[in-house]
């Protein structure tokens, strides 16, 4: 049996055997105006405790993780994504509920439908990296949950208060995954960045 725990300088769930040695990680990032309607979800958890874990406070935007690495071949990665990338367009995402991983240190998060087009393009990123370059295996295809981190290192009670705030005024949330990242975790630094298809990335 696995059990995870949360890497705090990441925002990343990771297996507690491996906790201490995950460095990097592959997602992709929701377009700005995605972003937006993600805020008011970390205003909220703020104002539960504003020492709650969310993703902004360690350096990274709204995401879908595709892959996290105790080391990574950075050309390799680059390259699996550059060629990924440049046979998708920017992947439309439905975002109908919240949920929870729950634990001592529990992670709120966001809830998108697997999309055709999510789940190809995560299939072909990794079958293009190959096994020797491998991510953890809760991050690789038939073992993925994609979701989309709100919030982490939540008690109980708060991930209730959380909930029940939300829920009060919650909508489903569209938009877009338009860029990819590669991201050194500690500390956290942008490697890599580029867009799909056209939607070329400094």
């Amino acid at each position: 049996m696995l059990f995870f725990k949360l890497d705090a300088s990441s925002a990343y769930i990771v297996p507690e055997t491996e906790a201490s040695i995950v460095a990097y990680a592959v997602y992709l990032e929701v377009d700005p105006d995605t972003s937006n309607k993600f805020d008011w979800l970390s205003d909220v958890i703020a104002k539960i405790d504003p020492s709650i874990s969310i993703p902004r406070r360690f350096g990274h935007s709204h995401h879908l993780t595709i892959g996290v690495y105790k080391n990574i071949d950075l050309d390799k990665i680059t390259e699996a994504l550059a060629y990924s990338l440049s046979l998708f367009s920017a992947i439309d995402i439905i975002i109908p509920s919240i949920g929870c991983f729950p634990g001592t240190s529990s992670v709120l998060f966001a809830a998108p439908l697997p999309t055709k087009a999510m789940i190809e393009f995560h299939e072909l990123y990794h079958g293009l990296v190959g096994t020797q370059h491998g991510s953890l295996p809760h991050y690789c295809p038939g073992t993925w949950f994609p979701h989309i981190t709100i919030a982490s290192g939540m008690t109980s009670r708060q991930v209730g208060d959380a909930l029940s705030m939300i829920a009060e005024d919650w909508h489903p949330i569209e938009g877009s995954l338009n860029t990819a990242k590669v991201v050194s975790l500690t500390p956290t630094e942008v490697m890599w960045s580029n867009g799909f298809r056209c939607d070329v990335q400094s």
